[in-house]
Formats: structure tokens, C-alpha cells, sequence
């Protein structure tokens, strides 16, 4: 039996709002590379927004420099390999 357009569209529209609903994403990498400890700081900017709201500036700010300090360490060893 074939879906018919309205039918398939139906389901994909379903989906898209699943995964919006059930805010999936991709899980970052678990590579020990540096670009993959890159990618995993980049990833965790929504922990920093979290972190950086409220009345704890203190909280937030140290968040910032910890995020900071972890994407320096990794470029400097994509620097370090060349690949930067």
C-alpha cells in the first residue's frame, strides 16, 4: 500500500514536531580529538546560558571562563597537530 503525499507530509510534519517537542539533537562526539573537544564546548553553550541566568552573576561568569579556558586548550592542540 503507498502513502499517499498529504499522508507522507502528514508523517513528517509528525516527526519535525517530535523532535522539536522532545528537543533531540545530536549527541556530540566522544572522540578524545581535539576537534572533537571543540565541538563538545560548543555544544554546551545552552548550559551556559543557564548557568548565566538568574541573580548569580559569580556563577556565570566562572561557567564563561571555564568554556573559555576548555576552547583554548583545544585550539592550541589543533594548532599544536597543524590543522589550524
Amino acid at each position: 500500500m503507498r502513502l499517499t503525499r498529504r499522508e507522507f507530509i502528514k508523517g513528517v510534519g509528525v516527526a519535525a514536531a517530535s523532535w522539536v517537542l522532545l528537543r533531540c539533537r545530536a549527541l556530540p562526539s566522544q572522540g578524545d580529538s581535539p576537534r572533537g573537544e571543540l565541538r563538545s564546548v560548543w555544544m554546551r553553550l545552552d548550559w551556559l546560558a543557564e548557568q548565566s541566568t538568574g541573580d548569580d552573576w559569580e556563577r556565570g561568569n566562572q561557567a564563561r571562563q571555564d568554556l573559555v579556558a576548555q576552547h583554548r586548550v583545544a585550539l592550541d592542540e589543533l594548532v599544536s597537530v597543524g590543522e589550524l
